[in-house]
């Protein structure tokens, strides 16, 4: 239940239109596979740092403090697409994305997440250890079949390079037309 003042939000790395529309290109690759598959909406692709969940406005603040100044020293961060990953994990996937690979994610993932732990502004025990960096291409309501995960891992994700260079702190209503995100903040380095 959301109390009053409260809203759910997440810390975003932004991507370039070149991931957003290569991830679009591998969307429609994975149409003729299943017809479960609920896809994510162009405008709610993105990438999750870090989820908070319920926040008050004075933490989302404080959030932003930290945000800015631990992001200063940052320069733009080389990545690029690695493989689709299913999620949890391929006995009972459910959610299909693809892989972000860069070096600098994870040191970024692991300063930001520390600091905010530090502040209280994240539940250690909800924390989920392990950083994996994706974009939810489409979710299913059920489990997919053996043979959709066999032409899901044949498909071939073609190298694309980009930079990462900026934070979003973005909030998110749940709908019954799905997730609405709203940028409250944007961080650039």
């Amino acid at each position: 239940m959301i109390k009053d003042h409260q809203e759910r939000i997440f810390i975003e790395i932004a991507l370039p239109q070149t991931a957003i529309k290569k991830a679009q290109i591998l969307q429609s690759k994975l149409k003729s596979i299943s017809t479960c598959l609920n896809f994510t909406t162009s405008a709610n692709l993105h990438a999750t740092l870090i989820f908070l969940g319920l926040q008050s406005k004075e933490n989302i603040a404080k959030v932003s403090d930290i945000l800015s100044s631990a992001i200063k020293d940052y320069q733009p961060i080389a990545a690029h697409f690695d493989n689709i990953i299913l999620l949890p994990n391929s006995n009972n996937a459910r959610i299909i994305a693809v892989k972000i690979i860069g070096p600098e994610l994870n040191t970024l993932y692991y300063n930001i997440n520390n600091i905010l732990l530090k502040n209280g502004l994240i539940d250690r025990n909800n924390n989920r250890g392990a950083y994996l960096s994706h974009i939810t291409l489409a979710r299913c309501k059920k489990a997919l079949s053996l043979d959709n995960i066999i032409s899901i891992n044949k498909i071939n994700i073609p190298l694309i390079n980009f930079k990462l260079d900026a934070l979003k702190i973005i909030s998110s209503k749940l709908t019954e037309a799905g997730p609405k995100y709203k940028t409250l903040s944007s961080f650039s380095f």
